[in-house]
C-alpha cells in the first residue's frame, strides 16, 4: 500500500513540474508572438489564463490516467 501511494504520489509530482514547465513554455510563446503587434499588456492576464489552463489540462490528464490504472482492492471472501 504505501509503495503505490509513493509511487502514485512521485508521479503525480513529476508531473505537476512537467506540465507547469510546458506552459511556461506555452505562455512565453504565445507572449512573443503577442509582443510582435505591440498588444502584451493587454494580452497579458489571457496570457495567464491560457497557461493555467494548459496546467489543469495537463496534470488532470494524467491525474485520470493514475486514478484508472490504480490496482483496486478486492473484497474478502468469507468462510462460512
Amino acid at each position: 500500500m504505501n509503495e503505490n501511494l509513493s509511487k502514485f504520489t512521485s508521479e503525480l509530482l513529476f508531473t505537476s513540474v512537467l506540465a507547469a514547465v510546458i506552459s511556461l513554455i506555452a505562455a512565453l510563446g504565445v507572449t512573443w508572438v503577442v509582443s510582435s503587434v505591440d498588444a502584451t499588456v493587454d494580452a497579458t492576464p489571457y496570457i495567464y489564463f491560457g497557461s493555467g489552463i494548459v496546467f489543469g489540462l495537463l496534470v488532470g490528464y494524467k491525474l485520470n490516467g493514475l486514478s484508472k490504472s490504480k490496482p483496486k482492492s478486492k473484497p474478502s471472501k468469507k468462510k462460512k
